[in-house]
């Protein structure tokens, strides 16, 4: 079933972990009484009746999948291609899978090969084997890290045709 959501800015009460006491009249009072409200960008998912905090990488203890796709890329070369190797420039924690997919024709279906795990810090580059007209990359993580993909160079070669790859 797919996920069909809708955006919204909201405040949103957190409790508060902290205890408080202030003194004076609510209508001389200057300072702020502990409000644990917070404006925050609310997405609301009508078929599971749910509204999520964005920002958030975890609901009800359990991880979001997060993941970011480009798919149907013919990288400027009309014939077939052969992909070698990923290099991404990511920042943040833990490590996100790769994956990379190819087809032949248009509408095709992307046929997808992975995971490649990659640790930012750890790892500089991806080895891969695939070969297409059409090519996509998938980067996805399921845990609590944040991550962030700056740059992402595909390193391929034509595959049975003349021209030039990057």
């Amino acid at each position: 079933m797919p996920f069909v959501s809708y955006i919204a800015w909201g405040i949103v009460e957190y409790v508060s972990t902290t205890n408080w006491s202030e003194a004076g009249d609510w209508d001389t009072d200057s300072e702020a009484w502990n409000s644990p409200l917070k404006p925050s960008l609310l997405l609301a998912s009508p078929s599971a009746t749910k509204i999520y905090v964005l920002g958030s990488t975890q609901n009800a203890g359990v991880s979001f999948r997060a993941f970011v796709e480009k798919d149907n890329m013919n990288l400027d070369h009309p014939g077939t291609k052969s992909i070698q190797k990923l290099v991404p420039r990511i920042s943040g924690t833990g490590s996100v899978d790769f994956y990379v997919g190819s087809e032949m024709s248009p509408h095709q279906g992307t046929t997808w090969k992975g995971p490649y795990t990659f640790t930012s810090g750890t790892h500089s580059e991806i080895p891969v084997r695939t070969t297409g007209n059409y090519v996509g990359v998938r980067i996805e993580s399921t845990d609590d890290n944040t991550w962030a993909l700056a740059n992402l160079e595909i390193h391929w070669t034509p595959a049975g045709n003349r021209g030039s790859g990057v």
